[in-house]
This record gives C-alpha cells, structure tokens and sequence, in this order.
C-alpha cells in the first residue's frame, strides 16, 4: 500500500503526514508500456544525506533485485524491453560509425602512402631534371669555350688582330 492518495510522488506530504516523522521515503511505481508492466523507484527525499532524484527501473529476477538506469530520451523514459531495444539500436549505430570512422582512417591512410610515394618520384624526377639542365649548362659552357679558343687559333693562324673589327659598310 502507499503512503500517498495517488501516484505523484513528487509530493511530500500524505494525509497522515507520516512524512514529517520519516528520514527516508522510496517510492516504487509501475510502469504499463507496450503490454509490460516495469517497476520504477524513486527516493522522495532522504534527510540529511545526498541522493539521486533519477528514476531507476527495479528488476526482480532469479539473481535478486537490481537498480538499473532508465532510458531517457526526447522526454520519453523507456524501461524493460523498450530501453534493451534502444540500447541495442544505439549500440549498432555507434558500430556502424566506428565502422565508418576505421573506412575512412584506412583510407586517409592509404591516400598518404600513395601521396607520400609520389612525393618521392616527383623528388627523383626534379633532381634528374636539375641534372641533366647542369650537364647542359656544362655542355653549352665547354662548347662556348672550345668555339672562342677555336676562333683564337684561327686568328693566330692567320696573324690576325687579337680582336676582329667589325667592318663597317662605309669602309672600302
């Protein structure tokens, strides 16, 4: 039986105001949702000490009693087999999106080593350009030098002036 004349335990009182007298008042209820009936506890108040204001579900089973926390969700407390059906809802989405969070870490993970591996040709291929461009320069550069030390023997060879004069087109 209870104390109270309904089911609202958020009152404090009861018509033999035994709530004056008592340190400690828990509230047990049931719940009829989707054709299960749960059990709810609550403590009302307890005097002097801290304690929870949440609704715990009360499960009688062949283990004894347990205290387990109710589902709240957009207002909606769900117990017994409600709440095991959105736990285990919940428990698969937060599978499904580790899943996808381990995709795309692989993934990520995969575009660096090809990006890294890249990097690498385009490394190799610049410093085979930087190269072959010296090897050019060095080229043109002894190519110059053997063409102004060709025209020098040439000159010597004629007794020419050290340096050639231009002609002008007014000299005879």
């Amino acid at each position: 039986s209870s104390l109270l004349n309904d089911n609202r335990p958020q009152l404090e009182s009861s018509p033999l105001q035994i709530s004056t007298i008592a340190d400690t008042w828990i509230h047990l209820s049931y719940l009829v949702n989707a054709g299960e009936r749960n059990r709810s506890l609550t403590i009302v108040k307890s005097r002097g000490t801290s304690h929870s204001n949440q609704v715990r579900e009360l499960i009688l089973s062949s283990d004894g009693i347990t205290l387990a926390d109710v589902y709240s969700s957009s207002g909606e407390v769900l117990m017994g087999t409600l709440r095991w059906q959105r736990e285990e809802q919940d428990r698969i989405a937060q599978a499904k999106q580790l899943a996808r969070e381990k995709d795309a870490l692989a993934q990520i993970q995969k575009e660096e080593v090809e990006l890294t591996t890249r990097a690498s040709e385009l490394e190799r291929e610049l410093l085979a350009k930087r190269a072959e461009k010296a090897r050019l320069l060095k080229a043109d550069k002894t190519s110059a030098e053997a063409t102004s030390t060709g025209e020098s023997g040439t000159r010597s060879l004629r007794s020419a002036d050290s340096h050639p004069r231009t002609r002008r087109s007014s000299e005879p």
